[in-house]
């Protein structure tokens, strides 16, 4: 190794912990002083941000995500092992990102043996998977990308190999010329080709990564700071994802990217995406996973379920990516657990990590998910069972066409209005070939309830089925017009406003499938779904959606009704409001006096 690459690699390492993800801590001193004595503080100063905790403990038991099952790793691997006959496992063995834990170790420790290990698991790797003879997955674009980084930071570590060196020219090569350009796929293939290339000087090759990642930016995330990936969960990896390469770019002695700015709007979306009991809402696949407190943002305030720093300062927000948010407070005058939340999903139709989803309602109150998304069962390809459902239109809350494919379609939002009493948007999608799909789609933000009003036309007679999909603890009683849930805590009524329809409840049908959450990777959950079915060359669904605690007081009256709208008067617990919705315009009136 020449000195000019020794020393590049402790300036990428060492400016890379000083630009570190917020909230990461430095190895401590001691662990510094020793790497010192080896040559090169900058491997043990390096922190492997740990968006998927995995672990390979000295005496080889390894435990990767998303099975999290301890394994024991072979003295001598084949890299070929594939115990769980899990695609997601396999491609995080190939990443030989679990080796991080022997480099932490050794830091910690001093122990060579622990290093000897690591420079064995690496050097074996390298020598049993030539490109184009190599263990399935080993240069899928994901492990590459993962590995690389690996294979620097223990150049830093161990300086005498070469071999390591070769490696890391390889992999970057390889990542020049292969390079995938969409989604998180391609910004982590740009982190690994900046470590390799900073860490070797290839200045052209750094350039590269820059242009690329500038790119990729422009095309991935929207001037208000949404991800195009359609799912919660991916727009917090990639906001840290784009943190790194700010910080790995500035490490390596470039700008910052170009639009970071709006990287810096990404944790304000993920504020509102957060459900008052500290959660995410599971849009897109997205499981339930608890929220990320990002210091600096309203993610504070949000992920500690009010306990710490200040909320946005709106309770709605709508994103014209296709996100809508609106809750009835921050805690304020109701205990912040209580308060209810809706989202709204429209926009382009069913990419990377998106459902068919246009339309979808969610609803959350008083300390329950009350309406539901399926959730994210796996990463496998879209033919399996699971995964084609979960993402599919009859696992959301929608108005599904017998006997019609549904094609993943752009939801467009025709009207938008934000008032001091309501958020409304009215929604059209295409996605049922013959079928106009037109949904209005109201939130009471004084009363925390829901009026939803579908109107669909097809070109000859369909069943039509309107869909709410519950928690498994909901205990659904139907009654004429209306639906209750009862919950220990945090119920729902849905009650049909206008209009005959029959309903039936399903939970955990496998012909058809239907009535299933999955709240974590490859499992599912039986839970009720509430189907209200019509039958015609049209349908219309006026319903209302009232979360509640204890038994509320609910009346309603409709008092005109028209092709594109309806006069209602409701009345939730003492509030009486009269709400007016014709085409685009909008008009909501607390009712006081009686008339």
């Amino acid at each position: 190794m020449t000195v000019g690459r020794g020393r590049l690699s402790q300036a990428w390492l060492v400016g890379l912990l000083a630009l570190a993800v917020v909230g990461l801590q430095p190895p401590p001193a001691q662990a510094l002083d020793r790497a010192i004595a080896k040559g090169d503080p900058a491997g043990c100063a390096y922190i492997h941000d740990p968006d998927e905790p995995m672990t390979l403990s000295r005496d080889g038991t390894l435990i990767l995500p998303p099975v999290n099952i301890a394994w024991q790793l072979p003295d001598n691997p084949t890299w070929r092992e594939d115990p769980f006959t899990s695609k997601a496992w396999r491609i995080r063995y190939q990443s030989l990102r679990y080796v991080h834990s022997l480099f932490n170790d050794w830091c910690a420790t001093g122990d060579d043996a622990v290093l000897d290990r690591a420079e064995f698991l690496l050097r074996d790797w390298h020598q049993d998977n030539p490109i184009g003879a190599a263990a399935p997955y080993a240069w899928y674009d994901h492990p590459v990308s993962w590995r690389t980084v690996v294979l620097v930071r223990g150049a830093g570590l161990m300086p005498d190999q070469p071999w390591l060196h070769d490696a890391i020219e390889l992999h970057a090569s390889y990542l020049v010329d292969n390079y995938g350009g969409v989604g998180n796929h391609a910004l982590n293939e740009n982190l690994g080709l900046l470590a390799a290339s900073c860490f070797i000087g290839r200045q052209d090759w750094i350039d590269t990564a820059e242009r690329r990642i500038n790119k990729l930016l422009e095309r991935s995330v929207s001037p208000e700071g949404v991800s195009n990936e359609q799912a919660i969960a991916y727009q917090e990896y990639n906001y840290r994802l784009y943190t790194k390469a700010r910080a790995d770019l500035l490490a390596c002695g470039r700008p910052e990217p170009a639009l970071f700015s709006r990287v810096l709007l990404m944790p304000e979306m993920l504020a509102h995406a957060t459900l008052p009991n500290g959660q995410y809402e599971m849009l897109g696949n997205t499981k339930r996973q608890t929220a990320v407190s990002f210091p600096g943002t309203h993610t504070v305030f949000t992920a500690s379920q009010g306990a710490a720093g200040s909320p946005p300062p709106s309770t709605v927000a709508v994103y014209k990516a296709g996100f809508a948010f609106a809750r009835t407070g921050w805690g304020e005058t109701t205990p912040y657990n209580d308060e209810v939340m809706m989202t709204l999903r429209y926009g382009p139709g069913r990419a990377m990590h998106g459902h068919d989803d246009g339309g979808a309602v969610t609803l959350y109150g008083f300390g329950s998910r009350l309406l539901l998304d399926p959730g994210k069962n796996s990463w496998h390809n879209r033919t399996e069972t699971w995964p084609v459902w979960v993402a599919s239109r009859a696992a959301h809350n929608v108005v599904t066409v017998d006997g019609l494919a549904y094609r993943s379609s752009t939801t467009t939002y025709q009207s938008n209005s934000v008032s001091p009493q309501a958020l409304h948007m009215q929604l059209s999608n295409s996605g049922y070939t013959g079928v106009t799909n037109v949904r209005s789609v109201l939130f009471s933000r004084l009363g925390g309830y829901v009026i939803v009003d579908d109107r669909l036309t097809a070109d000859q007679p369909r069943t039509f089925r309107q869909l709410w999909h519950l928690n498994q603890d909901a205990r659904p009683a139907v009654a004429a017009s209306r639906v209750r849930t009862r919950s220990s805590r945090g119920n729902l009524e849905i009650r049909q406003l206008t209009g005959a329809h029959n309903t039936r409840v399903l939970t955990g049908s496998t012909d058809p499938l239907q009535g299933w959450l999955t709240y974590d990777y490859q499992t599912v959950i039986a839970a009720p779904v509430v189907e209200q079915i019509k039958v015609g060359t049209s349908a219309r669904y006026l319903t209302l959606l009232v979360p509640f605690d204890d038994m509320p007081t609910v009346s309603t009256r409709v008092l005109q009704q028209w092709s594109d709208g309806y006069k209602v008067e409701v009345t939730v617990n003492g509030l009486t409001e009269r709400i007016k919705v014709r085409g685009g315009t909008v008009i909501v009136n607390t009712v006081t006096d009686g008339t």
